[in-house]
């Protein structure tokens, strides 16, 4: 149990930690909070949120927006189905359908972990290489967002296309 989930918690803390610190919007060592007994219920609704917002914000300021969503669909899923586990005789289910949920999220996030150390080991020269796996590529780019001081250039919906 406790070794699983210290596993888990340092693939998120690598995770975090590979992302420059001016894109983060959470510290590294914030993760180890999930420890706490019931914490978690409340606090994977940040960790899950804040790790794809924080890869977001990396990759949008290289100016890559075919990356999608980095996994927030997947790490807020995860987290309700946390929460919903907790229900009395159906918890089973849903706890079982979070931990799958858990691994699409630790290797989406692990993937996107590789790519920024590759990108920042080679000076942004990254950017050449195939788009992650997944099916984030192919000329797909995500609506600006306005409040993103790193979104793409140009009016609110009016990114590249």
């Amino acid at each position: 149990g406790i070794g699983i989930q210290c596993i888990i918690i340092y693939l998120l803390y690598k995770s975090f930690g590979s992302i420059p610190e001016k894109f983060r919007t959470m510290e590294p060592g914030h993760v180890w909070l999930l420890l706490i007994p019931c914490f978690p219920l409340i606090w994977n609704f940040f960790v899950f949120q804040r790790l794809p917002e924080s890869f977001q914000n990396y990759f949008r300021s290289r100016g890559r927006f075919d990356v999608g969503d980095c996994g927030q669909q997947l790490g807020l899923w995860y987290a309700v189905l946390m929460v919903w586990s907790a229900i009395p005789y159906l918890g089973g289910l849903f706890g079982m359908a979070g931990f799958v949920v858990l691994i699409l999220f630790l290797v989406k996030a692990w993937e996107l972990k590789k790519f920024v150390e590759a990108d920042l080991a080679s000076g942004g020269a990254g950017y050449d290489t195939p788009p992650i796996a997944g099916g984030y590529g192919g000329g797909h780019y995500p609506v600006a967002d306005p409040k993103n001081p790193y979104a793409p250039p140009g009016e609110y919906g009016a990114g590249p296309h």
